[in-house]
């Protein structure tokens, strides 16, 4: 019974992925739409940040006027994703 518990969440984790994946598609379009809005009116003023995480190393950078602000939700949501890997990875040993 214990190994249909755990398939089941791994399929959680797994649906939950892909849905992070989606989301993150949709806010890039919505992001580039709305850009492309602003550009038309003239005042444009682009800020961004890229997080990757291989394995426990996280390598973020960002850029722009509020990169800082930018620099400092990375580093908070690299965090995040450090914990959870070990708690999952504590939980399945």
């Amino acid at each position: 019974m214990e190994h249909h518990g755990e398939s089941n969440t791994i399929a959680k984790l797994i649906g939950l992925g892909i849905l992070l994946i989606m989301v993150g598609f949709a806010l890039i379009f919505i992001s580039a739409v709305l850009m492309a809005f602003q550009q038309q009116q003239g005042n444009v003023n682009v800020s961004g940040g890229v997080l990757v995480v291989f394995g426990f190393i996280p390598i973020g950078f960002a850029f722009g006027p509020h990169s800082e602000i930018i620099m400092v939700v990375l580093l908070i949501l690299a965090l995040a994703i450090m914990i959870l890997g070990f708690i999952l990875r504590k939980t399945h040993v």
